[in-house]
Formats: structure tokens, C-alpha cells, sequence
């Protein structure tokens, strides 16, 4: 995976141009924030990133809504490349098989992973223990 970061292939390039993307289609969580546009309305030709009040992560509920794609964090519950498969939905520009390497590189090396599957097999316990009642 260092050689995506390194290399000078096309393939190499690609990923370093869209590393945002790929950051953004591989997080758990969603960011919320106020934009801070002072700058733009002074008229300076500044380019910053600056957050206005306060920074929040959104996680919705561990399961998609009925009709809908998981999305974040939920795609970790599933099968790397069923996830890597659901990705470029969102993010058509992203490489299909770069976004499956790096889906098994974190399923491999995240522990967090392991809690939200953790989560959805209690989920699974509870829908049956449901069921049965």
C-alpha cells in the first residue's frame, strides 16, 4: 500500500490526486461543520481551512435504513469487497480495486472493526431473541 503514497505509476498518481476521497469513502463517521468565510468576504485570495464553533462527527444507526446503501461505518459490518463494491456509488472517481485493497488493509489492522461486527452479530442476536418472543 506505501507504494500508492510513493510511486510514480499512474495508478499511484490517481490515488494521491483523490487521497481525500479516499480518506472520506473509508471513514466511520461523518463530519458537520460551520465554515468559517470570513476570509472569502474580505476578498483575499487566502485558501484555509478554518471551522467556525464547534466540530461534530455524525454516526448514524449501525444498520441501513430499508431501500437504502449502508454507507460509513456501516460498511465495515459487511464483507470488504461487498463495501468496496458499494463505494464508488458515492464516489464514482475512486479506483474500484484501490478502495478493496484498502478496505482489507483496514479490516486487517483497525481494531475498531472488530466492535462494530461485534455490534452487528448482537443485532442479528436480538432480531432473533425477537422473533422468538
Amino acid at each position: 500500500m506505501e507504494n500508492l503514497v510513493s510511486a510514480d505509476t499512474t495508478e499511484a498518481k490517481r490515488f494521491r490526486k483523490h487521497i481525500r476521497e479516499y480518506n472520506s469513502a473509508l471513514s466511520f463517521t461523518s463530519l458537520k461543520y460551520s465554515p468559517d468565510n470570513r476570509t472569502a468576504l474580505l476578498g483575499l485570495e487566502i485558501n484555509c481551512f478554518q471551522i467556525h464553533g464547534e466540530l461534530y462527527h455524525l454516526q448514524g444507526p449501525l444498520e441501513p435504513q430499508p431501500g437504502e446503501q449502508p454507507k460509513f461505518a456501516q460498511l465495515f459490518l459487511y464483507d470488504p469487497q461487498y463495501a468496496a463494491g458499494v463505494r464508488p456509488d458515492c464516489h464514482p472517481q475512486l479506483d474500484e480495486a484501490i478502495l478493496e485493497r484498502l478496505t482489507c488493509m483496514l479490516h486487517e489492522t483497525n481494531p475498531f472493526i472488530g466492535l462494530y461486527k461485534t455490534a452487528r452479530e448482537r443485532l442479528a442476536e436480538q432480531d432473533i431473541q425477537d422473533q422468538d418472543a
